[in-house]
């Protein structure tokens, strides 16, 4: 049966083929992506037959085997992290009539043997992009990934840099592995507490969460409505109208502050803002309305 919803196809390691009838319990390590996000994604990097393409996560192969329909399956080469995921996904592709070039490797330094690519794509989450994915990007080519639970699409530029935008809707993946841990859960107790003025629920607006993780710190990683900060320990945990906190700082207090703003710049959208990345820095920018412009360091 078929329906536009996401499949987690590994938990902890442990594939879906040979996991208990009964079930797995613990973190999701694979899955695939939702198709009609897919599909945005693919309208974005506007593949070309022979476009030469890198995507970043082979996962089930699923998505690759749409690449290989788009770009030809000689054009297409393909990464993944484990020796299981490649060899099947391989074996999938080659069952339907595709044999793209799948490697496991490191998703973070791309695949440079097959460069330069006329198009990147990743199917797991970053905070930056790696350089390596703009370092093996043709220059006019595009590079569509995950970034800051938002989708950027870059166009390359001669001078090495990388400028876009990004898509309107939201996207949540799971992150490259190297990027900060986000799976773990708040402590049962903490140093303290008290009363916040913005409900915990602002942070399931996925327009809000995409301002206010702009506002966190690099160190800080959030899992929904927790923050935590990797470096010195501090964590925040907000329900309803309070948060509980623990550690030398109240890291909630920059999620207050990024809601007045995005209430006083009207709620702005993702698709409003640009991104740019090269060797100055990556950056996220905006001009509101009134011609203010807002720049970022990711």
């Amino acid at each position: 049966m078929y329906s536009d919803r996401v499949l987690v196809t590994e938990v902890d390691g442990v594939h879906a083929e040979d996991a208990d009838p009964g079930g797995v319990r613990g973190v999701a390590t694979s899955s695939s992506t939702l198709p009609s996000l897919m599909a945005d994604m693919l309208d974005a990097l506007d593949v070309r037959p022979g476009d030469r393409v890198l995507e970043i996560g082979t996962g089930t192969g699923y998505n690759a085997a749409l690449l290989c329909h788009l770009a030809g399956a000689q054009y297409v080469t393909t990464v993944d992290r484990t020796e299981h995921l490649v060899a099947t996904a391989r074996a999938r592709l080659g069952g339907a009539g595709f044999e793209p070039v799948v490697v496991r490797a490191d998703g973070a330094g791309g695949h440079p043997d097959g460069a330069p690519y006329d198009r990147v794509i990743a199917t797991c989450g970053v905070r930056r992009i790696p350089e390596a994915w703009l370092d093996q990007c043709a220059p006019g080519g595009l590079v569509v990934a995950p970034l800051r639970g938002a989708v950027a699409r870059l166009t390359k530029l001669p001078d090495g840099r990388a400028v876009g935008r990004f898509l309107h809707r939201p996207a949540a993946f799971m992150p490259l592995r190297g990027e900060p841990d986000t799976g773990w859960e708040a402590a049962a107790t903490h140093a303290g507490g008290r009363a916040t003025e913005i409900d915990a629920r602002a942070l399931d607006d996925p327009g809000f969460a995409f301002w206010a993780d702009l506002h966190l710190a690099p160190t800080v990683v959030r899992d929904g409505r927790a923050l935590r900060d990797t470096a010195d320990g501090s964590t925040a945990h907000a329900q309803g109208r309070t948060v509980a906190l623990d550690g030398p700082r109240d890291l909630w207090r920059t999620v207050e502050a990024a809601h007045r703003t995005w209430l006083d710049l009207n709620r702005p959208r993702r698709e409003w803002f640009t991104v740019e990345a090269g060797p100055e820095g990556q950056f996220v920018g905006y001009e509101a309305p009134d011609g203010t412009l807002l720049r970022r360091p990711l």
